[in-house]
Parts: structure tokens; C-alpha cells; sequence
């Protein structure tokens, strides 16, 4: 209900702002006596304001065959009245102050039968205020069955905006800056539950709410350009997780269940940052600019939990014998009581500051540093009830556990890049540079345990990591123009790169890059680029249980990525435009992983696979000043591993193949200066080939013709609409 209220008063604030200019307008001394409007060169006059306003409203109509759920997820337009886009602009006649604003701009698109909208105004008063808005909705859905059994759905709305003003916009001394940013999401989800070595389909009431407000400064003193800028969040999150019914799990095989599944998982939060920078230049020749962040982040969240149904195979207790373990199976869940509190704060200071020397007219030096260094620290109470009844003669148990866990990490990094850029002269340019980085993690927790059974001691433990790392790099590049009509750019990284809360260890990181453009004249454009990347990111693992004398194990990930994309645009009048394009896109990926095969932990392969094609041409074509015609033919072709497939059980291979092509045409016909008449067409068409070798692996019964079948559609989207000008086409 807020978030339809927000959005209402966004578009009344439009209809203030006029209403008051024109109010403002009848109230000063005017040539005019009359408040009617008058028109001027095709364009509508309103005391001192032009005021020019578009739109085009029509009807969409749909036929879709195939699975509507995968076309959902894809596009998501559905039939019915739309705004397919409208437009405002009131702006102040030459030689006339305006009342409330000078320029008021709104434009809004999407709204009506579209997944999607927005509506965005910009109003300013010279001198005086600039305020801009910009505010959407999205619809969000997603079912798709060959992805997690389709259990991991979303059926959500996302609304947000931003609000920003401006004042003194024009004043070179002092601007003031003020922001306001909502931002709602709510719906349904679905995903999954890990219970009783078993995974049960749960559902989630999605709420998400926050709210980003932040003011500032400009200003210039003694020569330095100044900014400052204070932010603050406000969020929560009230979803909440829950069953319907009786749910049997998705194995079929196991003897466990749950009657009823509930959990409510409050949030709070807070983020706050504070944002100063300053830029001068020396004698024009030395440009200094640095910057400084400091945020403040904190949440705290409860989590209520409770559980019943069958736990056919429980957790082993250490220190009670066989015998005794009272979560044995079989047993039944009289009630599983879960109960948490908890906290945890980041406070992070971060900061860049660069300095370039403009040594000589040709040559010049560039010397950037970062810093960021944060401190993420939380712990939480857990205390679980777990009331049990086994079979004869063992009955009814309970067992209260009540747990404390405490994490802390801290990370300093720093890096630096030097760079150094020569022009030759203005066909020729080239440049290098040495980039350095230095990380340092700590870690730290403290965990301990009680047990309310006597015969289970209460375990306590400590634990710290030190983790150090360093990474360099090299880049360089050219551009070189041979002759007037062709220029060509390369650029090379060749080197380590750091990665924080991924796998810690370097990527071993080589990337080129080559774009080159022809323009033969102004009515033709070339362009044309190939992109490599080839990552490695070695890594290690000690965490099997192969055998006690295991040694570590190489899960080492490769990546392979090779992009070449293509364009022509010739524009050779104003009636006639053609634009075609293609891109390839090549991506190989290698991983070494742990998965069970039997129960046994053991070391795998991952590989995905992309061997896409896209293709697109562009027409327009004006045959007559009242008739113009617009065609284009789009398609996407994934051929993805082919015919390879997995040569050992712990090898699994991925991809998507698909095939998407979309035609469109749209004939737009000039009925007068005020009106247009037009008429489009939309076809999609999705084919797809899906394979899952990761399922027969885990669960051979999951395999149904009812997950694995292609979600193939074809949907045909035409629509007719109408574009009325009032007081101009411009």
C-alpha cells in the first residue's frame, strides 16, 4: 500500500509543479489578459511557457504457444491497453523568467502491459534549483522448471526512485545537494530446505523495504574543488518462510518429512557513509584529486524457527553410546525449536588518490593509490529444543542445545598503478603501467556449546588465521591512426589480480583487447574488436576424507573467454538507415571441485561451456514524408558443449543451448502534424536443448520428462497505437 502511495504522489508532484507555474504565471503582469493558451509557430504558448507534450497509447495483443512460464521469464509482456511513452516539456519563452521553473521535463514509458516502467522529471530554475526524479517499477518472474527442479522461483514487484536537488546549481563558490532514494520489494519466492538428509520445497513471503536519504556540499576554495556528501540507510527485511502442508521431500527414497515448516527471519540495518574529495591543479602542470569514504554499517536480526514431521536419519551426539543417541533413527519430531539472536557490524575506511605530471606537452606521468581497509565482526545466540519420540522402549527425549558463535574479520589492502602516456603526435599514442597490490586477513572466533543431557560435555574453541597476499600486474596499449579514416586501439593486462571472499588465492590474469574503426565518410561506420581473457585461479584443498594421510587436493579453476563483435551503420540520407552487427562469444570454464559420489567425498571436475552467436540488422526506410517503415531481425544461437559429454562420474559438463530469434516491423503513418498512426509486430521464438548430468549424479529419480523437456515458445506480440503532439513535434 506505501509503495502505491509513492508512486501516486511522484506523478501529483508533476501536476503541482505546473499547476503552480501557471499560477504563478496569471499572478505577474502579462501582455496578455487572457489565461487561454495561444499558439506560435505550431507551438502551444501559455503565458511565458512553450509547452510541447506527446504520447502514444495503444493496445498490445498476444498468442503465445509453447511454455508460457519460460516466456514469463524471458520477456513477460502481456497483453492489453499500454502507454507505450509520453512527454512533457514546458520551457520559458525567450526573453521571459519563469514562475516556479524555467524547463520542466517528464517523459514516462513502460506503463500499463509492460514488466517494467518509469517515470522520470527534471525541473530547473535557472540560477536558483536543478531537481531531478527518476522512479520505476519492475516486475519480476521467474519459473523455470530445468533449473533446481523449478523450486527456486521468484514472483516479486520492485519498485524504487531517486529524488535530487540541486540548489545554486550555476554558482561556481557554493551548491547545496540533496537526495532521497525508496526502495520496496515484495512478492513470492520459492526455494529449498536442507532437513533430514533430504530437501523440501518451501515458500517465501518476500518483504524488503529501505530507505537511502544524503546531503552535501560543492564548493571551491582557494583554488580547490571541494566536495562533501553524507549518507544514510535505513533497512528491513520481513520475510518469512513456511509450508502449506504435509511435504514428503524430493527424495522418494527417504524416510523423512515435515508436517509443518515454519521461519520468521527479522532484519534491521543501517548504513552510513560520509564522502569528502577535493581536486586542484598547479601551475597546470600538476593535477592532484584524492577522495575519503568512511562507512558504518550495523544489522541485527532474530530468527524463529519450528519444525515437525519424521527425521529418519539423525545427527550422531559425540560422547553417548550408540544405543543412547537420541536422534537415532527412526524417530519422530515432536517439535524442533530453533531460536537465534544476533548482530554484526562493518566499519570500513577506504580512499584513492591520484596524481598526474604533465611533464611535457607530449608526455605525461599517472600515479593512483586506493586504500581499503574494513572490520566485519557479529555473533549470535542459538538456543534449539529438540523434543523426540522413538520407537519402543526408548519414547519420548528432548535435548535444549544453546550455542554461541562470535566471527571477526579484519582486511587492509592497498594498491598502486603507475602509469605512464606519450602522444606522438595526434595519430599516434601509446602507454604502460605497473600496477602493485598488498592484502593482509585476519581472522578470528570463538564458538562454544551446552548441552542440557549431563552426558554430553560442553565444548568451547577459539580459533585465528593470518592470510597475506601480494599481486603485480603489467598493462600497456597503443592507439594509431595509419590513415584519416582508421583507427585502431590495443590494450594488453598481463599479471595477478587479487580477489576478496573468493577463493583467496591469484588469478594469473592475461586480457587483450584490439577495436578498430573505418569511417570511409560520415554516412559509413565500421567497427570491429576482439577481446581474450584467460584466467587461472590455482587452488588447494586439505578438507577430504579420502584417507587420514590425504595430501591436498588441486581444485584449480580455469577460464577461457574469447569475444570478437563486429558493426556497419550507413545513414546515407535521412530516409534511409541500416545497421547490422554480429558478436561471438566463446567461454570455457575448468573447476575443480568436491562433490559425494556414494556417500564418498570426492575430487571433480566442473566444466561449463558457451558458444554463442548473435546477429542483428537494423532498417529504416522513409518512403514518402508521410510513411516511414522500421524493420529488424535479431538472433541469438547458443550451440553451448554440443555433443560432448561427461567421460567419468565425477566429471560434470554444463551448458544452455538455445536459440532465440526476434523479427519486428513497425509501420508509422502521419495522419496530420498532431497525430501518427502506427502499427508493429513482434515475434519470438525460443528453442532449447537441456541436459543434466549433475541431476542423474544426485538424484537419478528427479530426472522426469517433466524437468528436463525443452521449455521451447513462440509468441507473437502485435499491437497498434496512436502518437498525439500537442503544441509541436519537437
Amino acid at each position: 500500500m506505501k509503495s502505491k502511495t509513492t508512486f501516486g504522489l511522484l506523478l501529483l508532484l508533476g501536476l503541482v509543479l505546473i499547476a503552480g507555474s501557471a499560477r504563478a504565471q496569471q499572478t505577474r503582469p502579462s501582455p496578455s489578459p487572457s489565461p487561454s493558451p495561444e499558439t506560435h509557430g505550431g507551438v502551444d504558448i501559455w503565458g511565458g511557457y512553450e509547452v510541447m507534450t506527446s504520447f502514444e497509447v495503444g493496445v498490445r495483443g498476444q498468442k503465445i504457444s509453447g511454455d508460457t512460464n519460460r516466456y514469463r521469464s524471458d520477456l513477460n509482456y502481456e497483453p492489453g491497453i499500454r502507454l507505450f511513452d509520453s512527454r512533457v516539456l514546458i520551457r520559458a519563452r525567450e526573453g521571459h523568467k519563469g514562475g516556479l521553473f524555467d524547463n520542466f521535463l517528464m517523459t514516462t514509458t513502460g506503463f500499463g502491459a509492460d514488466p517494467q516502467g518509469y517515470i522520470r522529471i527534471n525541473a530547473e530554475r535557472h540560477g536558483w534549483y536543478r531537481f531531478d526524479m527518476n522512479a520505476r517499477r519492475i516486475r519480476y518472474f521467474n519459473d523455470l522448471r530445468t533449473v533446481a527442479l523449478n523450486q527456486h522461483n521468484w514472483n516479486t514487484n520492485h519498485k524504487f526512485a531517486d529524488f535530487d536537488l540541486i540548489l545554486l546549481p550555476e554558482n561556481r563558490r557554493i551548491k547545496f545537494n540533496i537526495g532521497y532514494a525508496p526502495d520496496y520489494e515484495s512478492g513470492a519466492r520459492f526455494t529449498t530446505y536442507d532437513f533430514a538428509r533430504d530437501e523440501f520445497p518451501i515458500i517465501s513471503d518476500y518483504r524488503v523495504h529501505s530507505n537511502n536519504c544524503r546531503f552535501g556540499a560543492d564548493a571551491r576554495v582557494a583554488g580547490f574543488d571541494l566536495s562533501f556528501l553524507q549518507g544514510f540507510r535505513r533497512f528491513h527485511d520481513n520475510s518469512n518462510f513456511f509450508i502449506r502442508g504435509f511435504n514428503p521431500g524430493n527424495n522418494p527414497t527417504a524416510n523423512g518429512s515435515l508436517n509443518t515448516f515454519s521461519r520468521d527471519f527479522p532484519a534491521r540495518g543501517s548504513h552510513d557513509f560520509t564522502r569528502f574529495s577535493a581536486h586542484t591543479l598547479i601551475a597546470k602542470k600538476l593535477d592532484l584529486t584524492g577522495r575519503l569514504i568512511y562507512l558504518n554499517s550495523r544489522s541485527n536480526f532474530n530468527m524463529i524457527e519450528t519444525i515437525t514431521g519424521n527425521n529418519f536419519v539423525g545427527p550422531t551426539i559425540t560422547g553417548i553410546p550408540t544405543a543412547q543417541q537420541p536422534y537415532a533413527s527412526p524417530n519422530t519430531i515432536n517439535l524442533f525449536d530453533s531460536r537465534s539472536t544476533g548482530n554484526a557490524k562493518r566499519l570500513n575506511g577506504m580512499g584513492d588518490f591520484g596524481l598526474t605530471w604533465l611533464v611535457t606537452p607530449k608526455f605525461r606521468i599517472s600515479e593512483t593509490f586506493r586504500f581499503n581497509n574494513f572490520r566485519i565482526s557479529g555473533s549470535d545466540f542459538l538456543t534449539e529444543v529438540a523434543s523426540i519420540t522413538r520407537p519402543a522402549p526408548v519414547g519420548a527425549q528432548s535435548l535444549t542445545t544453546r550455542t554461541f558463535g562470535y566471527r571477526r574479520t579484519k582486511s587492509r589492502q592497498f594498491s598502486n598503478l603507475i602509469e605512464g602516456d606519450y602522444q606522438f603526435n595526434e595519430d599516434y599514442a601509446a602507454h604502460v603501467g605497473y600496477r602493485f597490490t598488498d592484502r593482509r586477513i585476519e581472522l578470528a572466533n570463538i564458538d562454544s556449546s551446552t548441552f542440557s543431557d549431563p552426558r554430553v560435555p560442553a565444548t568451547s574453541a577459539t580459533g585465528s588465521d593470518l592470510f597475506n597476499n601480494r599481486t603485480h600486474g603489467f598493462i600497456a596499449g597503443f592507439k594509431a591512426r595509419p590513415v584519416r579514416a582508421w583507427t585502431l586501439w590495443a590494450d594488453v593486462d598481463h599479471g595477478t589480480a587479487d580477489n576478496v571472499f573468493t577463493r583467496l588465492a591469484n588469478y594469473n590474469v592475461t586480457n587483450f583487447r584490439v577495436r578498430s574503426r573505418i569511417t570511409p565518410s560520415r554516412k559509413l561506420s565500421i567497427s570491429m574488436s576482439l577481446l581474450t581473457r584467460n584466467n587461472t585461479n590455482p587452488s588447494f584443498t586439505e578438507d577430504l576424507q579420502l584417507s587420514p594421510t590425504a595430501l591436498p587436493q588441486n581444485l584449480e579453476v580455469r577460464v577461457k573467454s574469447r569475444v570478437f563483435d563486429g558493426s556497419i551503420d550507413w545513414t546515407p540520407n535521412e530516409r534511409f538507415m541500416l545497421s547490422t552487427g554480429y558478436t561471438r562469444m566463446n567461454v570455457t570454464s575448468n573447476a575443480g571441485i568436491i562433490l559425494f559420489l556414494n556417500n564418498v567425498e570426492t575430487v571433480g571436475t566442473s566444466q561449463y561451456f558457451m558458444r554463442d552467436n548473435n546477429f542483428f540488422v537494423n532498417v529504416f526506410v522513409q518512403p514518402h514524408p508521410r510513411l516511414s517503415f522500421f524493420a529488424s531481425y535479431r538472433i541469438n544461437d547458443d550451440n553451448g558443449q554440443g555433443s560432448l559429454l561427461p567421460t567419468a562420474n565425477n566429471v560434470i559438463i554444463g551448458s544452455y543451448p538455445m536459440r532465440l530469434v526476434s523479427p519486428e516491423a513497425r509501420l508509422t503513418w502521419k495522419l496530420s502534424n498532431k497525430v501518427d498512426w502506427n502499427f508493429g509486430y513482434q515475434y519470438y521464438a525460443y528453442h532449447e536443448t537441456y541436459l543434466s548430468p549433475l541431476n542423474v549424479l544426485i538424484n537419478p529419480q528427479s530426472l522426469t520428462p517433466a524437468n528436463v523437456s525443452p521449455q521451447n515458445y513462440h509468441a507473437h506480440l502485435p499491437y497498434v497505437s496512436v502518437r498525439i503532439y500537442l503544441g509541436g513535434r519537437d
